[in-house]
């Protein structure tokens, strides 16, 4: 081993205390400390934070880290001034005026080696001024997939670091995320402008957990497989991403009153009990956390044995990025999706509420126009801004070319109009790149329902999304679909006679879903109705799990056997 090498083991031992570097992080490192520019795809808890941690530490000069989760941020701060690191510091919305005055002096004055923000600070004319005066010798950019407009976490704000690191004269950059399908990795090279980057990949599986999907009827049937899940010793402590406020509320109460302790943690609590909660949690006094998306996200809570998602996520990397709070400690501990195929009508519905229509984009551009200065510079509260969803509308205009967006404070939108009317040419590209926001949603649901409800090995599909290959493994490690793959394969001319019956018998007039209803003998009223329990196929296949029927549709697809038409509701037809 070389000196360098020696030292950078030496100092990651002396600061952290770790016996060595897991896979990638070393070649981060060594890149960053090297001056080169990095992005780093490696899954949750593989120690990404470590790759820009160790740099600031043990290199010169000021490394700012940048991070969309103030959570996130707090509990790496409090880790480090644990380890009695007191040239760490960090500045966000939830900090007093008087205490980021004293860390924006602490900066100043040369005492911060390593330091936390969120985007919105860039908005501040004396925070950059500080920051240009004191100079970055490294930039850190967590959760870099917010980058990218292809990213299941899009936020446009981002878009502007690349600004950022030229006024910094372009010091060393590392963007970091767990979850980047290769386009995604792409955009974000681009759109932080990276000069030849150091690309560790240490590939997205995580061994030691274990991937299954329970079918219920609706909601009235979750309750009491949650229940039964949870019940046992070996599944605890867990986490239950629930999606709504109402539902954390109710599946916290459900649970305590089965006598597994729980509470819920949302943005509707108040701060104080949110904070117990999340110290309950940490110190293992409570059981089980029924929580809305963001909660996990930095939290260092090894020993999770169980995320249960009540509802299926928008995304294979939503999900993928939830499910890997499990395990962080690398011993055995299970994902599990409770699905209902009725689920997707919510994500259905945003993805339809989210359209941008022509009419719109132009009440957007006139809501800034009007806001604007002699200059055409504006700053706006996002309350005030037309649309359900404001920041995408504000993304597609600037992707158009009729905007530029500047980095603002939470909750604001701020930046400069190309001109005070909204060009044709503008709008028809922002119409453009707004089709290719809801085209990739819809693809992303389509891969999500396919994890959730395809035949084959629930891993394989989940890290072929991600560009991945899994290892072999034993059926016990993977996932519930594992032995069902192979006991279905003496089944295939049966199955496939069985399906085709079905599809002749319902005339091309159903889709896959409905179509694995009808095969599996569903109690459906929809069904009863349209008389689809008169059918010869009606229940040809009761004996069979829902994965495997529609696993056997989705094969004859493939094969061009079958068919499946376009639209919001496809439908399956011979070819």
């Amino acid at each position: 081993m070389g000196t360098v090498e020696t030292d950078i083991t030496s100092e990651l031992h002396r600061l952290f205390g770790h016996p060595e570097f897991r896979a990638g992080q070393r070649e981060a490192v060594e890149a960053l400390l090297a001056g080169r520019d990095v992005l780093a795809i490696m899954p949750t808890g593989s120690g990404k934070s470590l790759c820009y941690q160790l740099p600031a530490l043990t290199g010169a000069g000021l490394t700012v880290v940048v991070s969309p989760l103030i959570a996130l941020m707090e509990d790496q701060y409090r880790a480090l001034r644990g380890r009695g690191l007191d040239a760490v510091d960090m500045i966000a919305s939830s900090m007093s005026a008087a205490d980021v005055s004293a860390t924006v002096d602490r900066v100043a004055g040369g005492h911060t080696r390593l330091l936390y923000v969120a985007p919105e600070r860039f908005s501040s004319g004396r925070f950059l001024e500080m920051i240009g005066a004191r100079g970055v010798s490294r930039l850190a950019v967590d959760e870099a997939h917010c980058l990218s407009e292809w990213g299941h976490d899009f936020r446009p704000d981002y878009r502007r670091l690349a600004d950022v690191r030229d006024r910094f004269g372009n010091p060393p950059t590392i963007a970091l995320t767990a979850t980047a399908t290769r386009r995604v990795a792409k955009d974000v090279v681009t759109a932080l402008r990276l000069h030849d980057p150091a690309m560790p990949r240490t590939g997205f599986d995580r061994p030691n957990l274990f991937f299954e999907v329970l079918p219920v009827a609706g909601d009235a049937g979750k309750p009491r497989v949650l229940v039964d899940l949870l019940r046992r010793p070996d599944r605890l402590p867990a986490v239950v991403y629930c999606g709504r406020r109402r539902t954390c509320d109710e599946v916290a109460t459900v649970l305590t009153a089965a006598g597994v302790p729980a509470a819920p943690y949302h943005a509707g609590l108040n701060s104080d009990v949110r904070s117990q909660t999340l110290t309950s949690f940490l110190d293992s006094e409570l059981a089980v956390v029924a929580a809305t998306t963001a909660f996990g996200m930095g939290i260092d809570k090894s020993d999770v044995r169980s995320v249960v998602h009540w509802t299926i996520p928008a995304s294979p990397e939503e999900y993928y990025q939830q499910a890997g709070r499990a395990g962080r400690d690398g011993l055995p501990a299970r994902c599990t999706l409770l699905y209902s195929g009725a689920d997707k009508g919510l994500i259905v519905y945003f993805i339809n509420r989210a359209k941008l229509t022509a009419a719109d984009l132009e009440r957007m551009h006139h809501t800034l126009a009007s806001a604007a200065d002699q200059k055409g510079l504006f700053r706006v509260q996002e309350r005030e801004l037309p649309g359900d969803e404001p920041r995408v509308a504000l993304a597609v205009l600037e992707r158009a070319g009729a905007v530029e967006l500047f980095p603002s404070a939470t909750g604001s939108a701020s930046g400069r109009l190309t001109h005070r009317t909204l060009a044709k040419a503008h709008l028809g590209a922002a119409m453009v790149a707004g089709r290719r926001v809801e085209n990739q949603r819809w693809e992303r649901l389509k891969a999500m329902d396919a994890y959730a409800t395809g035949s084959g090995c629930r891993r394989r599909a989940l890290l072929r999304y991600f560009g991945d290959e899994p290892a072999e493994r034993a059926p016990e490690t993977c996932c519930d679909n594992h032995d069902q793959t192979r006991a279905a394969a003496p089944q295939v001319s049966d199955l496939t006679e069985a399906v085709l019956h079905a599809v002749d018998e319902t005339r091309g007039t159903v889709g896959r879903s409905r179509l694995t209803q009808i095969l599996r003998g569903s109690r459906s009223q929809a069904l009863k109705a349209a008389g689809h329990e008169r059918l010869d196929s009606y229940g040809a296949l009761a004996h069979l799990p829902d994965a495997t029927v529609t696993g056997a549709i989705d094969r004859l697809i493939e094969a061009g056997v079958l068919v499946k038409t376009g639209g919001m509701y496809p439908l399956v037809r011979r070819a």
